[in-house]
């Protein structure tokens, strides 16, 4: 049987994370849409990924991500440079002003988990942890 209520905390919590990390990404640069945040965050973690690893990950369509890229990269955010193993696919990158934005949205993103996880023991962390990774493996085996 499904417990509704456990369902309704993890949509709960997801959330509220995410609305917390919205604010939070508008405290950083009040200018940069949470879309865009998002992008800095994923290049930050994926550097040199190509368009189209991109746009999976974002779960956007190619038209949507190159308009994304471009944005960026007016905003000297992101930059772009050839593939050397696919002359027809693009590698992206953060700028130094990029970097410099993902160092904000890391440390403020971390305070946020440090105090939504703090009331958690080292055992009960480590559980919910466990816990999460299958459930996640349940939704998809190819993780």
């Amino acid at each position: 049987m499904v417990d509704d209520n456990v369902l309704e905390l993890l949509a709960a919590v997801s959330n509220l994370f995410e609305r917390k990390l919205r604010d939070m990404a508008l405290e950083v640069a009040p200018d940069l849409l949470f879309s865009q945040a998002k992008a800095i965050a994923f290049l930050g973690r994926t550097p040199g990924c190509s368009q189209q690893v991109f746009a999976a990950a974002l779960e956007r369509d190619k038209g949507q991500v190159a308009r994304l890229v471009k944005e960026l990269e007016a905003r000297g955010l992101v930059y772009r440079e050839a593939d050397p193993h696919d002359w027809r696919a693009q590698c992206l990158f953060l700028t130094d002003a990029g970097l410099a934005i993902l160092e904000q949205l890391d440390a403020r993103r971390s305070a946020i988990g440090k105090a939504m996880l703090a009331a958690l023991s080292s055992s009960e962390l480590a559980n919910l942890g466990s816990n999460l990774r299958t459930m996640l493996l349940v939704l998809d085996p190819d993780l």
